[in-house]
């Protein structure tokens, strides 16, 4: 009997720490900043900025061994009135975020081109990469003209990797998004 109810304590209290130690994660905030529809050489470009409110907070959490991505997707819809609208375009860039315990130092990679940046301080890192980014959302000359049209930006930060056992235990646990922002814009062409 006693090693019954000592094994539901200690399922219990493991179930309560990682909770606790998640609920931090959950509450990070992103901001999506200066987000302008351009024309750029004939091609529909997407400019914007992502902020991190609480830095402090997805420090604490990349310590603890599991890395980030941010997931920024855009996408393009031609705006129907008796249907669902419907897409024309869609692109993405994803960044991966780490912590290297060896050199002390934040890792931020560009998925899409694999190209890799490093700093020790997290703020100025994620402010110099994401500070200003770019989407490209094909040729403008490909929507018709005399159409509404939606563009939507969708930004995510979730949990690159997650251990399989800890799935396993904690399987009512939502893993994947820890905070997500959706901006949209309505134009005609």
């Amino acid at each position: 009997m006693f090693s019954n109810r000592f094994i539901y304590i200690f399922l219990a209290s493991i179930v309560f720490v990682t909770a606790v130690q998640t609920a931090g994660a959950k509450a990070q905030e992103l901001e999506i900043k200066n987000c302008v529809l351009d024309k750029k050489q004939g091609r529909i470009r997407i400019n914007f900025g992502v902020q991190l409110k609480q830095v402090k907070k997805l420090d604490q959490y990349l310590s603890e061994g599991s890395p980030l991505e941010l997931i920024c997707r855009g996408s393009l819809y031609q705006d129907r009135t008796f249907w669902m609208d419907k897409k024309l375009n869609q692109s993405q860039i994803t960044f991966r975020l780490d912590n290297n315990p060896l050199t002390q130092k934040y890792v931020l990679t560009d998925l899409g081109n694999q190209n890799s940046f490093e700093g020790s301080e997290l703020k100025k890192l994620l402010h110099n990469h994401w500070k200003e980014l770019e989407l490209d959302l094909g040729e403008w000359d490909s929507i018709p003209k005399g159409d509404d049209y939606t563009f939507q930006l969708q930004v995510m930060l979730k949990r690159g990797e997650v251990p399989g056992w800890m799935e396993f235990m904690l399987f009512f646990w939502s893993w994947d998004q820890l905070s997500s922002k959706v901006y949209e814009i309505e134009f005609s062409h």
